[in-house]
C-alpha cells in the first residue's frame, strides 16, 4: 500500500524526474515506501486513532518521496551560494527611460540590502530564493534542519523588505490592496471605518518560528492572541479565546497538523473561527490532504504575512468555519 503511494506521488512529480524512468524510477519508490514503513512501525505507538490510521500513514510516504525528490533533483546540479549576478536576472523594464532608471535603483537598494544581512542569512537567502535551492537540501548542506533554515530565511526577508521600504522600494505586498487589509485591521480602523483587529492563534512546535511569526503578523496589524507547541494546547486557547483565525503547523511534532483541524473544527463553539494550514513543503506535496481538510486554505511559512491571510479570508468566507 505504501509503496504505491509512493508510486502515485513520484508520477505527480514527474516533471522535477524529467531523467529519472524505468528501474530508477521503481527504486525510488521502493525506497520511499520502505523508509516511510521504517517510520510508521517506529512510531506506532503515537497514533491515537484521531483519523484514519491510512490517512496517518499516508503522511509519512509523502514526506520520504519529498525528501528523495529533492535529492535527485539537485543530484546533477548540487546547491552552489555563487555571488549574485544581477545582470543575468530577467530585465522586464517597460520601453521608458524612467522605469529603467527606477528598476535598476531597485537592483541596487536591493544588492546593499542583501550586502547588510548576517553571513548565514545571505547564503540563505541567496540559496534559496535566487538558486531556488531545496530547504531541505540546504539543511543537509549546512548540517542543520529544516526549521533553522526557514528561521533565517524569514529573518532575511524580513530584514530585506524592511530596508527596501526605509529608502523608498518597498517591495510588492507592502503596498496595495493587501496592504491596505492589513492596515484596517490595526486598531482604530476598518473597512467601514470602525474599530478592529484581527485575532488569531498560532500553533507551531518551533518556539523560534512562533516568536518570528508573531512578532510579523503584529506588526502587519494581526493580534496573535496566543500560540501553542502542541495540540492539546491548542484546543485549550481555541476554547478561551475563539480567535477569527488559527494557523497550523502541518508537522506538528508528532501530531498531525491535519488531524488537528479536524479536532478544532468538532469543537463545539461559536465564533467562525478558520483554519489556515502552514508548512516549510510547498502545498503541492499536501494538494490532497489541504482539499480534504476542513481548512480555508494553505500558506507556506516563507510566504506568511498578514496580506496572505486576508487573501485566504477573502476567498473563503463560506469555508473551513469551525
Amino acid at each position: 500500500m505504501l509503496q504505491r503511494v509512493a508510486v502515485h506521488e513520484l508520477s505527480r512529480r514527474r516533471r522535477q524526474l524529467r531523467w529519472v524512468s524505468g528501474p530508477e524510477f521503481d527504486d525510488l519508490a521502493q525506497q520511499a515506501g520502505d523508509d516511510a514503513l521504517v517510520n510508521v512501525l517506529d512510531r506506532l505507538d503515537e497514533f491515537r486513532g484521531l483519523s484514519r490510521f491510512t490517512t496517518w500513514a499516508y503522511k509519512f510516504v509523502m514526506f520520504e518521496v519529498s525528501a528523495k525528490v529533492a535529492r535527485h533533483a539537485w543530484r546533477r546540479q548540487p546547491p552552489e551560494v555563487e555571488e549574485i549576478a544581477w545582470d543575468r536576472l530577467p530585465d522586464p523594464m517597460a520601453r521608458r527611460p524612467e522605469d529603467r532608471l527606477e528598476q535598476r535603483a531597485r537592483l541596487d537598494a536591493l544588492s546593499r540590502a542583501i550586502g547588510e544581512l548576517t553571513e548565514r542569512q545571505r547564503e540563505v537567502f541567496v540559496a534559496v530564493a535566487l538558486n531556488e535551492v531545496p530547504i531541505d537540501v540546504l539543511a543537509v548542506k549546512l548540517g542543520t534542519n529544516r526549521n533553522a533554515v526557514y528561521k533565517n530565511l524569514f529573518d532575511a526577508r524580513r530584514r530585506l523588505r524592511a530596508r527596501m521600504a526605509a529608502v523608498g522600494h518597498p517591495v510588492d505586498g507592502d503596498s496595495g490592496d493587501g496592504a491596505r487589509a492589513s492596515r484596517d485591521a490595526r486598531p482604530g480602523r476598518s473597512a467601514a471605518g470602525g474599530p478592529t483587529k484581527l485575532r488569531c492563534v498560532i500553533v507551531d512546535d518551533c518556539p523560534a518560528l512562533l516568536r518570528a511569526a508573531t512578532q510579523l503578523l503584529e506588526g502587519q496589524g494581526i493580534a496573535v492572541a496566543g500560540v501553542a507547541a502542541t495540540g492539546a494546547e491548542a484546543v485549550r486557547l481555541m476554547k478561551k479565546l475563539e480567535p477569527a483565525v488559527i494557523l497550523i503547523d502541518i508537522e506538528l511534532g508528532a501530531e498531525s497538523g491535519f488531524d488537528l483541524a479536524r479536532r478544532l473544527a468538532q469543537l463545539p463553539r461559536s465564533g467562525g473561527s478558520r483554519t489556515i494550514l502552514t508548512s516549510t513543503h510547498d502545498e503541492a506535496e499536501f494538494a490532497n490532504l489541504i482539499a480534504a481538510s476542513p481548512a480555508i486554505g494553505f500558506v507556506a511559512k516563507s510566504d506568511l504575512s498578514a496580506a496572505a491571510i486576508h487573501r485566504l479570508l477573502a476567498g473563503g468566507q463560506g469555508e473551513g468555519r469551525f
